[in-house]
C-alpha cells in the first residue's frame, strides 16, 4: 500500500451513539483519514485486535517464564496535554529503573485508546527484566 512502517499509525474506531450521531462520526473520522491519505481496513481487524485482549493473559505466563514482569495502565488527559503525559511518565519510569538499578532498560508504550472532544484515553504498557533481582514482586509494586 506504500505506507512506511516507520511512520504509519493503525486506529481501531467503535461509532457508538443513534444511526444520525454514527454517521456523523463516521463522516467525520473517515474524512480525517483521506486527507491524510488513511484508508479504512474494514471491521473484521477490530475484532481481532479486541481478540488480543483476552490473550494477554497467556503471554504473562511467557513472560515470567523469561523473567519479564508487566502491567499496563491508563488515564485521561486534554489534548494539550497528551504528549507532555506521554513524554514525562517515560522519562519517571527510565529514571525509577535507574535508581532501583534493574538490569537492562524498561519497556514502555503508549497508545490512545479512547477520543473525547475535550481529550483523550493514554494507555500505557509497562515492563521490566528481573532477573537476579531479589523481591521482584516487591520491587515492582513500588511507586
Amino acid at each position: 500500500m506504500g505506507f512506511d512502517p516507520q511512520k504509519m499509525v493503525a486506529c481501531t474506531l467503535v461509532f457508538e451513539g443513534t444511526s444520525a450521531e454514527v454517521g456523523r462520526q463516521e463522516s467525520k473520522a473517515y474524512s480525517i483519514a483521506t486527507t491524510h491519505r488513511g484508508m479504512k481496513a474494514g471491521a473484521e481487524n477490530g475484532r481481532r485486535g479486541y481478540l488480543l485482549t483476552y490473550n494477554i493473559a497467556y503471554i504473562r505466563d511467557f513472560g515470567i517464564e523469561r523473567y519479564v514482569l508487566a502491567e499496563s495502565f491508563e488515564t485521561s488527559v486534554p489534548w494539550s496535554r497528551v504528549l507532555e503525559l506521554c513524554e514525562r511518565v517515560k522519562a519517571r519510569v527510565h529514571e525509577e529503573h535507574s535508581l532501583r538499578k534493574l538490569p537492562g532498560k524498561p519497556f514502555l508504550t503508549c497508545r490512545i485508546t479512547q477520543v473525547y472532544d475535550t481529550g483523550c484515553v493514554v494507555y500505557f504498557y509497562f515492563a521490566y527484566f528481573f532477573k537476579g533481582v531479589q523481591n521482584p514482586s516487591e520491587m515492582y509494586a513500588e511507586n
